[in-house]
Formats: structure tokens, C-alpha cells, sequence
């Protein structure tokens, strides 16, 4: 129960925020009202956009596993990065950019109002379903990786050199990467049980598998398999284990993010007939940090905003019964011929002729709220995913059970604010569920099929891959 002096803090802490959120977007609405140029304009509103994604950050300790840190930093950093690169010079301008920022910035308020709450502590988290799962997570961990060798010897022997062939030959062997995915929550339950039975980290499998995805990386293409791995990592050691210093993890982030970018070059690297060994990257620091992955978001919702709704009216909810059908589909049984959901809308739109040759350009989250309903529309759906984070959050620190499905949900928002819908619904539901509760059946069957003292053997003595 809270006493008083708790409470007193809790209601300073809530009347801090409120008072900080009503001055960021009163401050963010007048900007454009100063009669500044437009440049400056974009300045304002980029400082505004920090300031209050440090602010929030800050109001929790920095705890990263918090949706306050995690979710508005990167979407921060997705936000503001095409408008930086227009002020450096390296990206022409577009007369939506302050629009663009204002619809993004009132879908970092409307998340951050939504899943603003207490900061839990995970130290007494319960790790009773993490005993029972732990169980069979040898063989699902071994059965998922099978199926991945298979089909990454099948596109070694089948010729193709890029990603723009994969997609286009529609073989089911192409569409396993799902699970990875599978193999990020037998992962997790593997360190946390670990950590149940206060074990030492074995790094070399830790290290191993890491190689294993790079190897990977440059057969299938994929570089979000890399970075995901890493960043469930990250969440784990400094929730479960050891809190990472500021400092090192803000160097960290930028370092990683500047890898992604650079190792766009080296996507399907092993498979390429022409490769000498040579890779020729852009010198251009900024443009290299800004450049890649991080200005699709903003730069898609610019190019939306230039057309709807002036061209192009509003869906009225119409690409959500698109992104819902197709996040309930099978992947790979669906022809690239009868795929629809927003990202293919917006880049057949607009880039038919990469379309065409088997590519997207992915498209934005916001943009896909927008483009129904409007500002409306934008609210709507980040504070729908204010509450959803917030629910995870605080169920995650008293289960070990929700805490994988947490931890395995967090990259899976990070990558659908580049996206859309059918996204965060596919990789919640198909890729992150179902697995869950595959393991947790495959689990129940094994301790039934096996005696009281066999299961009593292995929980102590065989639970490592």
C-alpha cells in the first residue's frame, strides 16, 4: 500500500508530466506561427521532438525495458531523421515536412499519455511458467533451426543472387524466416532460466548463435534477425542481470545503428556472382546515420502527405480490414499476385516500377492511421498502442511468461512504426503467440509422457542447448 509521502510523489511526478506534455505541444503548435522560415521552423520542432522524448526518458530513470525509453527514442529518432538531412543538405525539400513532424508528434503524445505508469521492478519476477516451458525448449530450439539450415542450404543451391529474385519465386523454402523469431523467445526462456537457477551466463553459445545469424544475414538477406537478437539481449542483461551505463549504451545504439546502415551493402553478400570482396559505402557520416533505415518513416509520411487528402481521399478503415486479412493469412501459401495491405498500396502508389521488379519501400505506421482517418486517426492508434504497451509492462513484471512475450513484442513495434498494421498484427499474433503457446502445449505433452523423476532429472541437469 502507498503512503502518503508515495503518493504525494506520484501525484508531483503526474502533474510534472502533464504540465510538460501541455507546454511541448503548445510550444509545437506555435512554432509555426512564428514567422520563422521554414528551415528554422523544422529546427524548433526537431528540439521541441527531443526534448520531450530526453524529458520522458528521464521522468523513469532511463529503464529501458520502460515503453517511455525504448519506444520513444526510436520513434524519435525515425521522426526527425529526413527533416535533419534536409536541414544538413543531403535530402531535397518536401513542403509536407512540417506536417509530417506535427502528425508524428502528437503520436509520440498520444503513446506517451496512454502508457505513462509507475516504473515496476523485475527483481521479483516470477519464474514458475519459465520451469514448466523450459522443459521442451530444447527441441522446439532444435527443431526451429533445422528447418532454417534446410532452407538456407536450398538458397545457396538455388541460384538466386538477390532479394528482388527471392520474392519473385514464391518458394515456401524462402519464407521460414519466421522462425527466427521462434528462436528469439527459446532464447530468452533459456536465460531466464538460467537466471532461475542462478547459473553463469555461458557466453560462447550466446556468441555462437550470434554467428550463426550473421552467417545468416549473408545468405538470407535479412538484417532485422541481427539486430533483434541483439536488442532482446540488451533488454534481457540490463532487466535481469546488470544495469548498462548510460554512457556506454547511448555509444552502443549509435554504434549499431550506423552498422545497419553500412551493412545494408552487404545483404545476400555470399550469394552474389559479382562480389570481389569490395564494398564502396557513402563517406558522408550524417547521411550514413540518417540516411538508411531511419528516414523511411518520416520521408513515406511526407510523400503520403503531398497526395492525401488533396488526391487521394481518405480509406475510412478500408487498409485496415486490408492489413487485418493479411496479418491473419499464411505467409506462404499467399501469392506476391493477391498481396495487399498498406505498405503494397503505397509503394504500387507511388513506386510502381520497384514494385514490379519484386521490392517495397515500406511505408509508416503514422502514415497508416493517417491516411483513414486523419489526425484522428493518428491519436487513435498510438494511444491504442499506449495502452497495449502499458498492459504488457506491468503484466511482464510479475510473470516470466509475459515478460518473453514482452520482450518479444518490443522489436516487433520498433520495426512496424516503418510499416504498417498488418505488421505489428502478424508478428504479435503468428510469430510471437503462437510459438508461445506451441511451446507451452509441446511442454505439457513431454511432462506427461515422462515420469515424475525424469522430469525432476532433466529440469536440473538438462535444460542447455
Amino acid at each position: 500500500m502507498l503512503t502518503l509521502s508515495n503518493k504525494f510523489q506520484n501525484s508531483i511526478i503526474a502533474l510534472q508530466f502533464a504540465l510538460v506534455t501541455i507546454l511541448s505541444i503548445i510550444l509545437f503548435l506555435l512554432s509555426s506561427k512564428t514567422g520563422f522560415s521554414s528551415r528554422n521552423i523544422l529546427l524548433l520542432k526537431i528540439c521541441i521532438f527531443i526534448f520531450f522524448s530526453f524529458y520522458t526518458s528521464y521522468s523513469v530513470g532511463f529503464q529501458l525495458v520502460n515503453p517511455f525509453v525504448w519506444f520513444n527514442f526510436i520513434f524519435t529518432l525515425y521522426s526527425i531523421s529526413t527533416p535533419i538531412l534536409y536541414l544538413a543538405g543531403d535530402h531535397s525539400y518536401l513542403p509536407t515536412f512540417s506536417k509530417t513532424l506535427d502528425l508524428e508528434f502528437f503520436g509520440l503524445i498520444s503513446f506517451s499519455v496512454f502508457s505513462k505508469q509507475k516504473v515496476y521492478s523485475f527483481k521479483k519476477l516470477g519464474m514458475e511458467s519459465i520451469n514448466k516451458m523450459a522443459v521442451g525448449n530444447t527441441i522446439f530450439f532444435y527443431l526451429c533451426l533445422s528447418v532454417i539450415f534446410v532452407s538456407l542450404y536450398y538458397q545457396i543451391t538455388s541460384g538466386i543472387t538477390n532479394r528482388y529474385q527471392k520474392i519473385l519465386n514464391y518458394s515456401p523454402l524462402y519464407y521460414v524466416d519466421f522462425l527466427y523469431f521462434f528462436l528469439n523467445i527459446s532464447i530468452c526462456i533459456y536465460l531466464l532460466n538460467i537466471k532461475r537457477r542462478k547459473r553463469k551466463l555461458r557466453y560462447l553459445y550466446i556468441f555462437l548463435y550470434f554467428g550463426f545469424l550473421l552467417l545468416s544475414f549473408l545468405i538470407s538477406g535479412h538484417r532485422n534477425i541481427v539486430f533483434r537478437y541483439i536488442l532482446i539481449l540488451v533488454l534481457l542483461y540490463d532487466t535481469m542481470w546488470e544495469k548498462i551505463g548510460k554512457i556506454k549504451l547511448l555509444i552502443a545504439t549509435f554504434v549499431l545503428i550506423l552498422i545497419s546502415t553500412v551493412s545494408n551493402d552487404y545483404k545476400m553478400y555470399l550469394l552474389k556472382s559479382n562480389n570481389n570482396g569490395i564494398i564502396e559505402t557513402n563517406t558522408d557520416l550524417l547521411y550514413t546515420f540518417f540516411g538508411s533505415e531511419l528516414r523511411t518513416p518520416s520521408e513515406n509520411l511526407s510523400t503520403v502527405l503531398m497526395s492525401v487528402p488533396s488526391e487521394i481521399d481518405f480509406f475510412y478503415g478500408e487498409t485496415f480490414i486490408w492489413d487485418i486479412s493479411q496479418g491473419l493469412s499464411i505467409g506462404f501459401i499467399s501469392s506476391r499476385t493477391n498481396f495487399q495491405n498498406t505498405s503494397v498500396w503505397f509503394t504500387k502508389t507511388f513506386f510502381p516500377s520497384i514494385w514490379d521488379l519484386g521490392g517495397g519501400v515500406g511505408f509508416t505506421l503514422v502514415g497508416t492511421a493517417f491516411i483513414n482517418f486523419g489526425l484522428f486517426g493518428v491519436i487513435a492508434i498510438f494511444s491504442l498502442l499506449g495502452m497495449i504497451n502499458k498492459v504488457l509492462y506491468k503484466k511482464s513484471s510479475y510473470s516470466a511468461w509475459w515478460f518473453v512475450l514482452y520482450i518479444n513484442f518490443i522489436p516487433i513495434v520498433i520495426y512496424s512504426i516503418r510499416s504498417d498494421f498488418s505488421v505489428l498484427l502478424a508478428q504479435t499474433l503468428k510469430h510471437t503467440l503462437v510459438p508461445m503457446f506451441f511451446l507451452s502445449i509441446l511442454s505439457n505433452v513431454i511432462i506427461k509422457l515422462s515420469s515424475k523423476k525424469i522430469i525432476k532429472r532433466q529440469s536440473n541437469e538438462h535444460l542447455y542447448f
